[in-house]
């Protein structure tokens, strides 16, 4: 867009500052990331810690403000240490957003995702239609404890498992960073649960490990995870993972880019939007659809 350059001479700088920087489930959100910038023809940083520092990202967000980033995408882990910081920056005439993970008391302006509740209630609504009307124990796990993108996931879930006339037990806790401690968590849940009807997964890294433990034992149970991890997508294909729910996490990093742009260069107007949530919608994937999807997420393996 060299036409920009006669009314907006500077060159355009957006950063987009993630809790985990290396964490699998947001690299299609670096993809859009860099897709976003290569089509607009300016500079995006994708920046995080290795592992999760709340100190660290803040720090880094910090960084970028002084550094003359104009707009600026977060995805916090937890909201109230960002509520500071985001306000400081806007304050200052950077326009900030968030994506995924929400700090709806700063001055942030939109936040972008699909939503956990209804992400919680969708897996339910799932696990529901499969297990039918025999009803029986769910067991659910929860990555991230004390996030506030995971609560309202787990409420979503509650609900719609007591519509469905089943029995919540969990969440618990799981380490998504470990993969051995990961599947543990998740052989100990079915262990100590040999009545189980169905597992619902709240991270990618469990839904695996979900699936690994269900081929292993050769459970009869249901498993409905999250995310779209290749591993998660192959154990649909095969039979052994009943369905995962998707947060498109490209558009969690397009979608911010292409906006903090028309904001930021183009004087677009902030939009009037119900809680300012830019809803990027869920997908539902099963074994009848999951090849169209393994196609799709291909590039982000």
């Amino acid at each position: 867009m060299s036409w920009v350059k006669s009314f907006h001479p500077k060159p355009v700088k957006i950063g987009f500052s993630i809790w985990e920087a290396s964490n699998p489930f947001y690299t299609p959100t670096r993809i859009g990331v860099s897709d976003a910038g290569a089509q607009l023809g300016i500079t995006t940083r994708w920046i995080g810690p290795a592992a999760p520092d709340v100190a660290t990202q803040v720090s880094q967000f910090k960084d970028l403000v002084r550094a003359g980033f104009e707009g600026i995408c977060v995805v916090p882990i937890s909201p109230a240490p960002w509520d500071t910081p985001i306000n400081e920056a806007v304050d200052q005439g950077v326009v900030v957003v968030t994506a995924n993970l929400d700090a709806p008391a700063s001055k942030r302006e939109v936040y972008f995702a699909a939503g956990g509740y209804a992400s919680g209630y969708i897996q339910g609504q799932v696990i529901g239609k499969l297990v039918g009307k025999r009803g029986g124990k769910v067991a659910s796990t929860n990555c991230a404890p004390g996030n506030a993108g995971m609560a309202q996931l787990g409420q979503g879930l509650k609900k719609a498992l007591q519509e469905a006339g089943l029995t919540l037990v969990g969440p618990y806790p799981i380490d998504a960073t470990d993969p051995a401690k990961n599947l543990a968590t998740v052989e100990d849940i079915v262990r100590a649960n040999p009545d189980l009807v169905a597992l619902a997964p709240g991270c990618g890294p469990d839904t695996v490990s979900a699936g690994d433990v269900k081929q292993r034992t050769n459970g009869k149970f249901v498993v409905v995870g999250h995310d779209l991890l290749s591993d998660t997508l192959a154990m649909i294909k095969s039979g052994v993972i009943d369905a995962t729910t998707g947060q498109k996490p490209y558009l969690q990093g397009y979608l911010p880019i292409m906006y903090l742009y028309q904001r930021t260069v183009l004087g677009m107007d902030k939009p009037t939007l119900p809680q300012n949530w830019w809803n990027v919608g869920l997908e539902v994937v099963t074994k009848q659809n999951v090849d169209a999807i393994i196609a799709r997420e291909k590039r982000f393996a």
